[in-house]
């Protein structure tokens, strides 16, 4: 008779973080993001605070998209080009999201940075 499937997927959550822990540690970089209590991203400063000023209240609207962008691809989303300035975003187990790059000007609109913040809610990444 095999474990409670409660159980099998604790036993998967331990294993997960700790190889991960050990491949991460290799890394030059040390500082992490704790996402989904399962593993950790390596992150530079830059994005760290990126992650923190789309989570601040009220909404920030001096966040550049080539930032959010950034944060996105150190996350491990897939960012695919649509038509004109949209792009897709996908993370894995969370329905793809389209935006659309600012343009002429590079800081992201409110409306845009919440649905940002609603999307890396849904992938559990969060500062």
């Amino acid at each position: 008779m095999s474990a409670p499937a409660w159980e099998r997927e604790q036993n998967l959550e331990s294993f997960n973080t700790s190889f991960l822990k050990k491949q991460l540690t290799k890394s030059r970089y040390p500082p992490y993001i704790r996402l989904n209590n399962c593993f950790e991203l390596n992150m530079n400063k830059s994005q760290r605070k990126t992650l923190v000023k789309i989570f601040q209240e009220p909404v920030a609207t001096d966040i550049r998209w080539n930032e959010i962008e950034n944060l996105f691809v150190a996350t491990g989303a897939k960012i695919s080009e649509g038509k004109g300035s949209r792009i897709r975003v996908k993370y894995i187990g969370v329905p793809p999201a389209v935006f659309h790059r600012p343009h002429p000007r590079p800081e992201t609109d409110k409306g845009a940075v919440k649905s940002v913040r609603r999307l890396l809610m849904d992938a559990n990444i969060v500062p």
